[in-house]
């Protein structure tokens, strides 16, 4: 089964964490404003502007990298399990945030959405607000 990649503009194979992923894309595009151009999909580590000349893991991908309106901050990070959620998960994406430094981190899970930043939000911001902390 195929899904069409709202960001990539291709078909992907359907498998159960990239239906979670589209899904969450979808809700940052239609329900919380976050512009098209903001997402990065599988932004791997070592591109990230302040890390080009530092030593990361290679082979690590961010699944989603919120960007500012430049396109050089990263304001959200996500990573998106198609399980329920662990601590587990928690470490490994707040691993990969000391590399990427984003006020906030979201993890989404088949059940789930768990927000993390430097304020206490009942729910994930709009893009316009999630701005004001660059």
């Amino acid at each position: 089964m195929k899904l069409d990649c709202l960001i990539r503009k291709q078909p992907l194979v359907a498998t159960p964490e990239e239906r979670v992923r589209q899904a969450f894309i979808a809700y940052l595009l239609h329900v919380k404003g976050y512009p098209l151009r903001s997402i990065a999909i599988e932004y791997p580590l070592k591109d990230l502007p302040h890390l080009k000349n530092s030593d990361v893991p290679v082979d690590r991908r961010i699944d989603l990298l919120i960007f500012d309106p430049t396109g050089t901050k990263p304001l959200l990070l996500v990573e998106c399990k198609a399980e329920k959620l662990f601590s587990e998960h928690e470490s490994q994406v707040f691993g990969y945030n000391s590399f990427v430094k984003a006020p906030f981190v979201v993890l989404v899970g088949v059940e789930e959405i768990r927000l993390f930043g430097p304020k206490i939000y009942k729910e994930l911001p709009r893009y316009e607000e999630l701005t004001t902390f660059i």
